[in-house]
């Protein structure tokens, strides 16, 4: 009966923090979060995810920034990886000569369009896509 009572009480809280956490984000007390629609991001939203990429980087004590860049369907090109890593490392590193550590990765080739995933502090920040074949317009 107590070991009830103590669960109940747990899950309760669990309930809560999720809730608030929730409402912080719907009041706008957290940044960009990952972006769902699955259409070419464009040069402005790539630039702005960037650029709130480079503020994390700044405020951050220990946060490493990290980048997995993906082949979308159809992009068969083997530079193509390469050329948008080297654009976006150029970028960040123009705007921020001695930039915190960052890693840029190569995920699957995946059924839809390239895509970038930018994780800061261990979470999910920004899923920007391209255009096929494409490479950036950060350059």
């Amino acid at each position: 009966m107590k070991l009830r009572k103590i669960l109940t009480l747990f899950m309760f809280c669990i309930g809560i923090s999720l809730i608030l956490g929730e409402v912080s984000y719907a009041l706008g007390q957290n940044e960009p979060i990952a972006k769902k629609a699955e259409n070419p991001s464009g040069c402005e939203n790539i630039k702005h995810a960037l650029d709130y990429t480079m503020l994390d980087a700044k405020n951050s004590q220990n946060s490493k920034i990290i980048f997995i860049f993906y082949l979308g369907k159809g992009e068969f090109s083997k530079n193509l990886t390469a050329l948008r890593m080297s654009n976006i490392e150029k970028f960040l590193q123009a705007e921020i000569p001695n930039l915190k550590p960052f890693v840029m990765a190569e995920g699957k080739r995946r059924d839809g369009l390239g895509k970038i995933e930018i994780y800061t502090k261990g979470e999910l920040n920004w899923e920007l896509f391209f255009n096929k074949n494409a490479s950036d317009c950060v350059e």
